[in-house]
């Protein structure tokens, strides 16, 4: 969705969709973090940068939140959001960073795989996750993403990026 505004502080939701899940290899979880970056002043597409999460395989053990687990809340264990989010995340779900293009910011293309990390057993900081990513121009058609990884042992941290110039 996406919402439109006259003075820059109050919002209103405009109709449709912009990019639904399209439920393909790797996007079949949904999708979170978008971020557009405007065509230049030459003219060219708009481009969206977006993250979309994928279920784990068939017969995976996906942990149960601790706030649905009565045992756990009778336990006082509930609290412990993050071991229960990171017990989640370890157990089969990946993230990866995808792009979009549009004509005119309304109407997007297909998602393109743009990074991804090797997995589950792979290395680096992005082996499994790679999500919420944030842009920054350094210099005309060049960009650094920051963006949240998970490595194959799920430790997070803020990883980063750059596009290659064409």
């Amino acid at each position: 969705m996406s919402a439109i505004s006259s003075d820059g502080i109050h919002f209103e939701k405009e109709p449709g969709d912009r990019v639904l899940d399209q439920r393909s290899e790797y996007d079949s979880a949904g999708i979170t973090t978008a971020e557009v970056i405007p065509p230049t002043n030459t003219g060219g597409d708009w481009t969206m940068i977006l993250s979309a999460w994928q279920l784990p395989e068939s017969g995976a053990a996906v942990p149960i939140h601790p706030s649905q687990d009565v045992e756990a809340v009778a336990n006082g264990r509930s609290a412990d959001f993050a071991a229960a989010s990171i017990a989640a995340d370890m157990s089969g779900f990946r993230s990866r960073i995808f792009v979009s293009h549009s004509t005119d910011g309304l109407t997007w293309g297909p998602l393109e795989l743009v990074l991804e990390g090797e997995g589950y057993g792979g290395e680096g900081p992005d082996a499994v996750h790679a999500e919420d990513m944030s842009l920054i121009e350094t210099a005309p058609g060049r960009y650094r993403m920051y963006y949240a990884a998970c490595d194959a042992l799920g430790v997070w941290c803020v990883a980063s990026a750059v596009n290659r110039v064409s």
